[in-house]
């Protein structure tokens, strides 16, 4: 391609999936677009890293069906599986998605499924300011379901007594789309996937520049100025991944942080082929997640093992297990370190026979050490929402400036909802240029 020049139509600072997802459609539809991310890679938590030899996905890992709908539709080359997850309880495991050969799991706590469900609506049509807890106690009377429902709380790092219940409604609302009640990843992993990302944006005519950081952002109506740390640019418009957290109430906490267990195997260690994500559920998680919160360390604690789909062939394949650190707990010691990997190790060898004696390497990543190996935060949700907060818009008029990520609409805070601000924003710039879409 010829150098780009230092004028174009829309500027996105970050490359991840927002980022990159605003930047492939606007260059679909016609507009100069120019990419700036101070990592060297794109994709933000989408992607690999190779520590002690051995290589891992850094963090995203799995994504709802919308996604992959996505993609297609963005031009962006990548396939998809559709696994399933299964979550592994003191009483059974359930398969998920649900289907008719694996229902059987769910039937003893159907009722209490309807009940949760029929609170879950009637809090939607009052509008009640209310959390997952609160449902629970008026709607559920088995401790089995309130572990099932306390899963989805665990994976944005925050307690069912402080997890909004319009948000867990979010999560599977038909108008957003997420599609999280079919999860898919794609074919060849996140790296794959971020790679793709960027090759149809350069593919289209854009422009990404890695390894540049942008210092200054001329603000007002009208032609912008981007200064970086490799030279001035101008545009019309400007889209930015920065957490808009100064929008948000002073006493608005983040989610838990997460740990990773890196596990490297022998390349024939027993995993079932068509399941992603392999999760151990403890009995009482709510009350669990709860001395999480409290910055506790339980003796018992939820976590999930998932293989990294990486591209080409190796003697080994490599596993991440996640689980939520106390809050404040930025480290680990020694006994907090072998009681983590002796608990986990014992679940997973139940959860899966033949899977222990495999182990060739592992290592325990804590919140700390991910933040100084890649530059990014293992916490799971930027800020637990307080009751009648909504998260800013995605343009700011005072500025003229356009946000994405999970710190701004849509509800939210995954991969899904990164995708959908990318789009919005998006299709915001082309609506105010009555730019239609060429591709």
């Amino acid at each position: 391609m010829p150098p780009p020049s230092d004028t174009h139509d829309v500027i996105v600072v970050g490359a991840g999936i927002s980022g990159l997802t605003a930047a492939i459609a606007l260059q679909a539809r016609g507009f100069q677009v120019r990419v700036f991310d101070s990592r060297d890679t794109a994709g933000g938590l989408c992607g690999t890293h190779v520590i002690d030899g051995y290589e891992f996905t850094i963090a995203c890992n799995d994504f709802g069906a919308a996604f992959e709908q996505a993609m297609g539709e963005l031009g962006v080359d990548i396939a998809f599986h559709h696994p399933r997850s299964l979550l592994c309880t003191e009483r059974a495991t359930y398969s998920l998605p649900v289907r008719l050969a694996s229902v059987r799991p769910f039937l003893p706590v159907g009722p209490d499924l309807l009940r949760f469900l029929r609170a879950l609506r009637g809090i939607q049509r009052r509008g009640e300011p209310v959390f997952v807890a609160d449902l629970l106690d008026r709607a559920v009377k088995g401790r089995e379901f309130a572990d099932f429902v306390a899963t989805v709380c665990w994976a944005f790092g925050s307690p069912p007594r402080r997890f909004r219940a319009d948000m867990f409604a979010a999560l599977f609302a038909r108008d957003l789309g997420y599609g999280y009640d079919h999860p898919v990843t794609p074919i060849g992993g996140t790296a794959t996937l971020a790679d793709r990302m960027a090759r149809r944006l350069l593919d289209l005519g854009g422009h990404l520049d890695l390894g540049v950081t942008v210092t200054d952002i001329s603000h007002g109506h009208g032609p912008k100025t981007i200064s970086t740390d490799h030279g001035v640019h101008h545009t019309r418009h400007v889209v930015s991944s920065q957490r808009r957290l100064d929008r948000y109430p002073s006493d608005a906490e983040p989610g838990l942080s997460v740990a990773t267990m890196h596990i490297a195997t022998a390349p024939d260690t027993p995993f079932p082929e068509d399941v992603h994500t392999v999760m151990h559920v403890p009995a009482g998680l709510p009350g669990l997640l709860a001395r999480l919160d409290a910055g506790e360390l339980p003796t018992t604690f939820a976590f999930n093992v998932f293989p990294c789909d990486l591209p080409g062939e190796r003697n080994y394949r490599s596993f991440n297990a996640y689980l939520m650190c106390p809050r404040g707990t930025d480290d680990l010691d020694s006994a907090d370190r072998d009681h983590i990997q002796a608990y986990m190790f014992d679940r997973i060898d139940t959860m899966l026979p033949g899977f222990v004696p495999t182990i060739r390497y592992h290592r325990l990543v804590a919140p700390h050490e991910f933040q100084k190996l890649h530059g990014l935060s293992s916490t799971l949700a930027p800020a637990i929402l307080p009751p009648g907060f909504t998260k800013p818009d995605n343009y700011e008029p005072e500025h003229d400036i356009y946000y994405v990520g999970n710190t701004v609409q849509p509800p939210c805070e995954h991969a899904g909802s990164a995708l959908v601000s990318g789009l919005r924003v998006a299709e915001a710039i082309a609506v105010r240029d009555g730019s239609d879409a060429r591709g």
